[in-house]
């Protein structure tokens, strides 16, 4: 029986209930976004995690606490990528340098996080307090981080003057679909596209000639 089967005792390590804690985040992500909330099976997502459905109940209360749990912890890694991408933001290079740099980051971060992507385009759909708690710790965060760069790319005629807030959505959209149209795109063209051509592509669609080939 694997030790996360049960709650803590007594004596128990309280290092084995973290562990057991990140097994279920770590698998609810992938399954709240393939099948949304209200098609999410807790004990489904226990038994990925390799112990029982009480364990959700034990570490979340609840499916609404966990579905909480997992966004806070997007939140949390999601500021990495931010502290990560701050210089292309306000540093010394030419603003088309630090919005390639930026754009490629994007597309390599959401390349990495399918299922984040997924999740979020979920929930957009949805109104709900879900969607307030996206929005307020996820989508808002990002958009505030990025627009200062949006608008110095409009300023300097790299973009078209708009709403910096629709660009925003617009961009992470676009972004978002070319990712998930991989395979559909080497179909359609009969010729293989590699990740490294891809953001290539994706790039030039969004920048056109700016940033390094």
């Amino acid at each position: 029986m694997d030790p996360c089967d049960t709650p803590r005792r007594p004596g128990r390590p309280k290092g084995l209930d973290s562990i057991c804690r990140e097994k279920l985040l770590v698998e609810a992500l992938p399954a709240f976004a393939r099948h949304g909330f209200d098609g999410v099976s807790l004990r489904a997502i226990a038994r990925a995690a390799g112990f029982d459905a009480s364990m959700v109940a034990h570490h979340f209360g609840s499916k609404a606490e966990l579905w909480y749990a997992v966004v806070e912890q997007l939140a949390q890694d999601f500021q990495t990528d931010l502290q990560d991408s701050a210089l292309c933001i306000a540093g010394p290079r030419p603003v088309w340098q630090r919005l390639a740099a930026v754009v490629d980051h994007m597309v390599d971060r959401l390349a990495a996080r399918p299922a984040v992507v997924m999740l979020v385009s979920r929930e957009i759909n949805d109104p709900s307090p879900r969607l307030d708690f996206l929005v307020e710790h996820l989508l808002r965060p990002g958009y505030l981080h990025y627009a200062p760069l949006w608008r110095e790319g409009m300023a300097a005629g790299v973009f078209h003057q708009t709403d910096p807030a629709v660009f925003h959505m617009s961009l992470f959209g676009s972004v978002a679909m070319a990712l998930s149209a991989h395979q559909v795109i080497t179909r359609i063209t009969g010729e293989p596209l590699d990740a490294a051509r891809l953001k290539l592509e994706i790039r030039r669609t969004l920048l056109g000639d700016a940033g390094p080939d």
